[in-house]
């Protein structure tokens, strides 16, 4: 399975035809695709910024309804706090919701879709794949 990064999620909202086609791809696999709740507070926090709240959350609403999800638990706070801890210290920092989101995805054991490859490839162990 694949967890679809905040950004393949704007990009389907959206019809944007490359993250159609990414969906498109994963499904001729029989991948079946996740987000985690980390990512769904993200659009939440984008649909309620928006010049339409309730139609973006609609939208929102529509697109995670139909997909699975991975919860944050307890179990993954140490792994979470020692990553951020660590990036910190080496002055290469990445934001909570980042982190929280590639420790949730390799403890899934799941690929990470996103476009921000790059970022998210300083995460040891996470797989990443682009859109």
């Amino acid at each position: 399975m694949s967890v679809l990064d905040t950004d393949i999620i704007v990009g389907l909202i959206r019809k944007n035809q490359d993250a159609l086609e990414k969906l498109q791809e994963l499904a001729g696999k029989g991948d079946a695709v996740k987000t985690t709740v980390v990512n769904a507070c993200e659009l939440y926090k984008g649909a309620f910024l928006s010049k339409n709240p309730s139609r973006e959350q609609r939208r929102v609403d529509e697109l995670v309804s139909n997909m699975g999800h991975i919860s944050l638990s307890m179990d993954l706070a140490p792994a979470i706090g020692q990553i951020s801890a660590e990036m910190e210290r080496a002055g290469t920092p990445m934001g909570d919701f980042d982190i929280m989101i590639a420790v949730m995805t390799t403890e899934a054991g799941e690929t990470l879709i996103t476009r921000n490859v790059k970022h998210f490839e300083r995460i040891k162990g996470l797989s990443v794949e682009t859109w």
